[in-house]
């Protein structure tokens, strides 16, 4: 037996084991038994999306008994797929379903299929049809079809399925089984699916579980029913290892801290492995864990986990000099100059771009705004250095920091705040600059991430 009939007889015996009943039937199957072929290949389509169509089995049941099968499923379905074919059109049992769903206001989806003469020229004309068996994209289409009409896919089923496929998967004993891969490849998909349709537990799975499979591989190949999941779902996962990274109670205790450290660490390896462009978690500066824990974690996290290499940080052919256009400009209070500059220096070494910031200090000068003009109309990040200084402005109107700041938004740059002392913002800048990007130069955690987002943003 081959893999892949190996895969489908533990999906078989796991549809066995799942009452189908009418519960979930949101959708309703009109077939003729010579069109059967047709109507087991829509429903494999369809089956792995979640939706599970009624299809009325005949055997071993009178006639009154069938069409009671048949009005009750008609009834609770929300869509009936109609297979259209010679032989359907000529089916008085086909014929009376398709008049009562219509008498019920049921929504009809006809797929035109061929027989075995063909439908071709004029004979086509005779049938009205919204798809066709033949269309490349009729999967795409019809599961947009049932979705917009209201049927809902039964995504516990997809997670049961994905949940027996992994731990078939993990009775083989050898990583570089064909079986395996194979195997862990379509539970990955399932729970995928499933996730994808808003089942939490297949995400948790997906976030937790060792996977020994290529996984952007795999993503590279997926179709989404929902465009934003992905993104959604390595955001949400990144966010939640940084959130436990900056936990400033993680200290308190070296146990508890080692653990929660190396949990946010493979929740942030998992998001990048996903797809999520961030900062990878070896860079950080933690406060517990080393080469030999990080180690643990990817082997805890399996070999997609390590199949990427580390990527270094982006790095320019050399630093950018102060008169060949630097394309970060720093605004600052002359008297915070001494916590400013090293901020400054350490954002100039990590990024390998220099910054252009005022050195002189001649703001009577009338010179003097023609370059600051110039400097900021060359920049693309404008970073504000925030301080106690800037909460005991007066006058906003001549203060050079807030003309700094208001003519870099006016020029729709990249503005971001660089808090220097931990000052509250004042209720002025929170209403005209609440919004921006609000960095803690003491948190080392955070001017990293600053600091490789500034390398992206330059390297766009």
């Amino acid at each position: 037996m081959s893999t892949i009939d190996k895969i489908a007889s533990v999906i078989v015996d796991i549809g066995k084991k799942i009452k189908d009943g009418f519960l979930n039937n949101d959708i309703y199957l009109s077939y003729t038994r010579k069109d059967q072929n047709v109507a087991d290949r829509i429903c494999k389509k369809i089956n792995l999306y979640g939706f599970y169509p009624y299809k009325l089995t005949y055997e071993g049941t009178d006639g009154n008994n069938v069409s009671k099968m048949i009005l009750t499923a008609i009834e609770r379905a929300k869509v009936v797929i109609a297979i259209e074919s010679s032989w359907s059109k000529d089916n008085d049992w086909c014929k009376k379903e398709l008049d009562f769903a219509k008498s019920k206001g049921k929504k009809i989806i006809y797929i035109l299929t061929d027989d075995e003469n063909g439908l071709k020229g004029y004979r086509r004309m005779m049938f009205h049809y919204d798809l066709e068996i033949c269309d490349k994209n009729i999967e795409e289409k019809l599961i947009f079809k049932l979705l917009s009409n209201g049927c809902k896919p039964d995504t516990t089923r997809l997670y049961i399925i994905g949940e027996q496929l992994y731990k078939k998967a993990n009775k083989f004993s050898n990583e570089n089984q064909p079986e395996k891969k194979e195997f862990e490849e379509n539970a990955f998909l399932y729970m995928l699916r499933s996730a994808d349709l808003g089942n939490e537990n297949a995400r948790s799975f997906i976030e937790s579980k060792r996977w020994d499979i290529d996984i952007a591989n795999i993503l590279s190949k997926y179709k989404l029913i929902n465009a934003s999941f992905i993104k959604e779902l390595t955001e949400n996962l990144y966010n939640r290892g940084e959130i436990i990274a900056e936990d400033e109670t993680l200290t308190d205790v070296a146990q508890r801290g080692r653990g929660m450290e190396r949990c946010a660490f493979k929740f942030m390896k998992r998001a990048i492995d996903l797809g999520y462009e961030g900062l990878d978690p070896r860079d950080y500066n933690w406060c517990f864990l080393n080469e030999k824990n990080f180690q643990e974690c990817l082997d805890e996290l399996g070999l997609s986990a390590k199949l990427y290499p580390k990527k270094e940080p982006y790095k320019s052919p050399k630093i950018i000099e102060s008169n060949q256009n630097p394309q970060v400009f720093i605004s600052y209070k002359r008297e915070t100059k001494n916590d400013v500059f090293p901020i400054k220096d350490i954002i100039e070494e990590r990024t390998q771009h220099k910054c252009w910031i005022d050195l002189d200090g001649i703001e009577s000068d009338a010179q003097f705004a023609n370059v600051i003009i110039k400097a900021i109309n060359q920049a693309k990040v404008f970073l504000f250095m925030y301080s106690s200084k800037h909460t005991e402005i007066e006058d906003y109107e001549n203060d050079w920091t807030i003309r700094e700041i208001n003519f870099a938004q006016k020029k729709k740059k990249r503005i971001v705040f660089v808090n220097i002392d931990g000052s509250k913002l004042t209720d002025w800048f929170e209403l005209i600059f609440g919004t921006k990007q609000q960095v803690d130069a003491k948190s080392t955690k955070a001017m990293n991430k600053l600091c490789f987002d500034i390398q992206k943003w330059l390297s766009v």
